[in-house]
């Protein structure tokens, strides 16, 4: 009985041990569930944070490249544009350089006709005579009107530029402007520009703007209206090599006309090239309104669409300063009468009829054909009064180069200039430059103003 018991006890002890056994082994597995559960609910919630923090950057990378693709693509097209620029600017200084020096020859053959005629006048007494004379000097005119416009596209042209308002100006010429287009379209003037001032040839701004806005005219095919448009802004000027912002005054012709192809708007600068009929347009027109925009230091832009009319956009330097008072004009005495003046012309035709001219109006005129020659005129027993020389000369020296010569050694000498690129060429002296073809009252005009200069050439 003892034995049964005993073993009875270890029955009962070996199951209660394998029921805590259970127990535990139960426990455990329900904690390493559990564990589980949370670690796999964790790892969950770390890739999917993950997961976002890689989308995040993943945009965040995707931006900047292509912000970066963005400023690359715009700085290459930049690149290209200016390139583009660039070479449109040299191709348009090579042609204003053929376009000066054909100017300066065809100025220096009708300089020859106009004296010509001029003395011709002086001699003929019939009627019929003078009508062949004033037809050959409408003729002169009509060539040196030409010659003029070429010489606008090279920059060569004569500027008297001043101080005005445009403000002022657009009031004072608004009329004129109306007139220029004609009665079929209407213009509208509008003043952005408050009382901005220009140092510009109010003369040939006004040639420059007439001729736009007759083009705009002829572009509208139906009648419209025609924009002419100031305002401010600012803008490059300058060289390439070191350019500067600065303000600027910009006037706009707009017009709602058949517009250009960009093949056209790319050409519509260069002299004779022209889309109208050969009856109704010489090509010359906008060429000369960019040779007075570029000489004067601006800058010119045409944006065209075929159907969408055309914006042709003129920008200027603004003037930083104030109006200055106008000058009464002194009335000059004519002095040629017995003068000594120096003649320094290296084109024989030229200097013949000069000389004959001077002559004629009672000055004792002689004539050497260099810079060489005329230091050694000036260096002989005979005195003169005045000198009077073309810029371009042969003898190692320029007129201008003369002149300051001629102010050392000779202050009493008086000293004109007269040139058939223009008096563009100004930039070594005070002294204005008679341009190349000039009639006898306008020789005489310059001549006198010179005498009455004072008696030295102010040569810097």
């Amino acid at each position: 009985a003892q034995k049964a018991q005993a073993s009875e006890l270890r029955i009962r002890e070996a199951s209660s041990r394998e029921r805590r056994n259970l127990q535990i082994g139960g426990i455990t597995f329900l904690a390493l569930a559990a564990i589980g559960f949370v670690l796999l609910n964790a790892r969950h919630r770390y890739e999917k944070q993950l997961q976002a923090e890689l989308s995040e950057r993943n945009a965040s990378l995707s931006a900047l490249v292509d912000a970066k693709s963005k400023d690359l693509v715009e700085t290459v097209t930049e690149q290209a544009s200016l390139k583009q620029a660039l070479a449109e600017r040299r191709h348009m200084e090579a042609i204003g350089q053929i376009a000066g020096h054909v100017a300066h020859d065809f100025n220096n053959t009708l300089q020859v006709v106009s004296s010509a005629n001029d003395l011709l006048e002086t001699l003929v007494a019939t009627d019929s005579h003078r009508r062949v004379l004033n037809a050959s000097n409408r003729s002169i005119h009509s060539g040196s009107s030409t010659v003029r416009q070429l010489l606008a596209y090279s920059r060569n042209q004569q500027l008297e530029s001043k101080v005005f308002s445009i403000a002022d100006y657009l009031e004072d010429n608004t009329s004129l402007f109306r007139s220029a287009i004609g009665e079929v379209n209407q213009l509208r003037v509008e003043n952005r520009a408050a009382d901005a001032l220009v140092n510009l040839d109010g003369g040939q701004l006004t040639a420059s703007l007439i001729n736009l806005l007759r083009n705009a005219s002829d572009a509208m095919g139906s009648p419209g209206e025609i924009v002419l448009r100031a305002g401010e802004g600012s803008g490059f000027v300058g060289d390439n090599s070191l350019p500067q912002v600065v303000p600027q005054v910009r006037l706009q012709v707009i017009d709602s006309g058949r517009g250009m192809s960009e093949e056209q708007a790319s050409r519509a600068l260069e002299p004779y090239y022209t889309t109208k009929t050969a009856e109704t347009g010489t090509g010359l027109g906008l060429s000369s309104v960019y040779g007075f925009v570029i000489q004067s230091g601006g800058s010119i832009n045409i944006d065209s669409q075929l159907g969408e009319g055309t914006v042709v956009t003129l920008c200027f330097p603004q003037h930083e300063g104030q109006v200055p008072e106008s000058k009464a004009m002194r009335q000059i005495d004519p002095i040629l009468a017995d003068a000594r003046v120096l003649l320094v012309e290296d084109n024989e035709l030229i200097a013949e009829t000069l000389q004959a001219m001077l002559t004629h109006e009672g000055a004792e005129a002689v004539w050497v054909g260099s810079a060489g020659s005329a230091q050694a005129a000036l260096a002989g027993a005979t005195s003169f009064d005045l000198i009077l020389s073309d810029i371009n000369i042969p003898g190692g020296m320029n007129g201008f180069d003369l002149a300051r010569w001629a102010r050392e050694q000779h202050p009493d000498v008086r000293v004109g200039m007269m040139s058939g690129y223009g008096p563009t060429m100004n930039e070594y002296s005070d002294i204005p430059v008679l341009a190349k073809p000039f009639t006898r009252q306008q020789l005489l005009a310059y001549l006198e103003e010179r005498f009455s200069a004072g008696l030295r050439a102010t040569v810097t």
